[in-house]
């Protein structure tokens, strides 16, 4: 008798499984949505997007170099795509966001939709979820969050914070004791660029503000005669701009703006003759020698009411006030270098109720969605001897999904692991047992 060897047909080479049997491997499907749900379940895609993220991560590592934090993740890992230069050619690549939207798909459809879902497999499954909600905690910072940063003196009580990287145009009006804020956003401002005005009609005033030759990072400076303007001297100064001179600021969040703005009278509002009203703005908020210093606006008139003007970074304002109580520093021996550093604050509720807390490094304040981090401190400019502590303060809606994130994961490892222990200390004694039976019966 001869035996005959069958071969798979191609396309259903057969696959072995964990007990050994074979299945065939399925065919790849001839309609179009068919064949979309095969390719997002692909394994081949998975392999595809982790190479590319590796590549985005390596070549992000590398533009650092160059170009700031919060310049290399805007251009690498919150775009659609990126044209980074390797060598001398430029290669177009797609950025993190649609490669980690095809990762999460992939992970949804192949990992959880195609998995045969059977107790052996549970463990595996679990593990997928897990990833999936890791990926899902990054979309949910990525639109929803924001942070900032608040200094206080000791003694000092605030619920302000600032954006560390984007501005805003702030117009104050003044009636009385009363005054009222009106906020730009800066990604208006910053199509301003050159001398083609960029104008802001207000609703509700005499007066538009035209915004001219917008700064991501400059200094006013008195025009001298050994110095070049590029752009217009206002009063005798005008905003310095040459990075060659100016101090160092890779980051964003050292860099300060600035902005020529200019008050033009409405027709039929205003005095249609009233003079047109030049100043230059510069966000000069951020510098800790500010910390407590009162805002100092460009003021204006119009119509009889006096109104001001104001480049900062953007301000959100917490649900509870913060009151730095005192500020802890260690030094190393012989060193004025800080070894260790807190900060005793009291959080003050609107209701009127307050309560003691302690911010130190990674144990953060948390209340009503945000969270408070010790990240610096600074000396007191007005109280020698004496410090000022800065908080970083963000709210993220999925702030702790990443730790839930790793527990799912590590109990799906742990669950998947365990039972093919198991399984396998099954096999070997029943292995073990039939050949016993068989040694018994030779």
């Amino acid at each position: 008798m001869t035996d005959t060897l069958t071969r798979p047909a191609a396309g259903d080479a057969a696959v072995p499984t964990d007990s050994g049997r074979a299945r065939p491997r399925t065919a790849a499907p001839t309609t179009p949505l068919g064949f979309l749900w095969w390719a997002l379940g692909s394994m081949q895609l998975t392999v595809v997007l982790l190479v590319l993220l590796a590549l985005l991560t390596w070549l992000g590592t590398l533009a650092q170099v160059q170009d700031g934090i919060y310049y290399v993740q805007k251009q690498y890992f919150e775009s659609w795509y990126v044209v980074p230069k390797l060598g001398l050619v430029p290669m177009p690549l797609p950025g993190a966001v649609p490669v980690m939207g095809l990762l999460f798909a992939n992970l949804l459809v192949g990992g959880i939709a195609r998995l045969r879902w059977s107790p052996r497999n549970a463990g595996i499954l679990v593990t997928h979820l897990g990833i999936a909600l890791l990926l899902l905690a990054g979309y949910v910072k990525l639109q929803m969050s924001f942070a900032g940063h608040m200094s206080l003196r000791e003694g000092t009580t605030g619920s302000a914070i600032r954006s560390m990287h984007e501005w805003e145009l702030a117009l104050y009006q003044q009636d009385g004791d009363t005054v009222t804020e009106r906020t730009v956003p800066g990604a208006a401002l910053e199509r301003a660029v050159d001398g083609t005005p960029l104008r802001l009609p207000i609703e509700g005033l005499p007066f538009a503000i035209e915004i001219t030759h917008f700064r991501e990072h400059c200094i006013p400076v008195r025009k001298g005669p050994m110095l070049t303007a590029n752009t217009p001297v206002v009063d005798g100064a005008f905003l310095f701009d040459d990075r060659e001179q100016l101090p160092g600021a890779k980051e964003r969040e050292q860099k300060l703006a600035g902005c020529y703005a200019t008050v033009v009278p409405l027709a039929g509002a205003a005095d249609p003759a009233a003079p047109r009203q030049q100043g230059i703005l510069w966000a000069n908020d951020m510098q800790p020698r500010n910390v407590g210093a009162p805002h100092r606006p460009w003021r204006f008139t119009v119509a009889g009411k006096t109104y001001g003007l104001e480049l900062r970074h953007q301000l959100w304002n917490l649900p509870f006030d913060l009151r730095l109580d005192r500020f802890q520093k260690s030094e190393h021996p012989g060193t004025t270098m800080a070894r260790d550093y807190s900060s005793f604050v009291t959080v003050m509720e609107q209701s009127g109720q307050s309560r003691a807390a302690h911010i130190y490094m990674n144990e953060p304040l948390r209340k009503d969605g945000f969270v408070a981090y010790q990240t610096s401190f600074g000396p007191d400019p007005e109280r020698p001897g004496s410090f000022y502590s800065t908080f970083e303060v963000a709210n993220n809606p999925s702030d702790k999904w990443p730790e839930y994130a790793c527990y799912v994961i590590g109990v799906g490892l742990l669950w998947h692991f365990v039972a093919k222990l198991l399984r396998y200390i099954a096999a070997e004694n029943r292995r073990r047992a039939e050949q016993l039976r068989a040694e018994g019966t030779a």
